[in-house]
């Protein structure tokens, strides 16, 4: 798994963030239960920013392969594991891409 303690960092923050967000709400304290919302989006960002660098996406019909920006990303329709549903520069249509990890430079 590429960037391997990216995503243990990620993920850790936002299970951090769900946790007290919970933990406040159950408690009924509105302040730090925002502050619990606020790491959990912050955890969230960092893994679709881990998803974003670690991987590249190749086309399942013409084999071209397209790095995303961030907001491709978060946009880009999922349809399985490792699959979404894009836009190919090539194929001019939108068509499954299927997720490669990259491998360490």
């Amino acid at each position: 798994m590429p960037n391997k303690s990216y995503f243990i960092l990620s993920v850790s923050i936002l299970i951090a963030g769900l946790a007290s967000a919970i933990a406040f709400a159950i408690q009924n304290v509105p302040v730090w239960m925002f502050v619990g919302i606020a790491i959990l989006l912050a955890g969230i960002i960092l893994l679709i920013h881990w998803s974003t660098i670690s991987y590249e996406w190749q086309c399942e019909e013409c084999k071209t392969t397209v790095q995303l920006t961030m907001w491709e990303n978060v946009r880009g329709l999922n349809v399985g594991v490792n699959r979404k549903y894009l836009f190919c520069p090539t194929c001019k249509k939108k068509v499954t891409f299927r997720g490669i990890k990259k491998t360490p430079e």
